[in-house]
């Protein structure tokens, strides 16, 4: 799997909530939402982030 073009994985192979987030971090701050998922976990380990009641992962 080529993960360097977020614009062809992204809709190819995620799920629907999943992938409107990655297309959003995506789109956004122009970077691959390949390499968030780690910091991702990283963070809500820590009690960093957490969801909200309306879905976002930012608190």
């Amino acid at each position: 799997m080529n993960w360097q073009n977020p614009d062809e994985w992204i809709p190819e192979r995620l799920t629907e909530d999943v992938k409107d987030i990655a297309q959003q971090i995506h789109s956004e701050t122009g970077v691959n939402p390949r390499y968030v998922l780690g910091s991702n976990k990283l963070m809500a380990n820590y009690s960093l982030i957490e969801e909200t009641t309306v879905g976002s992962v930012y608190s």
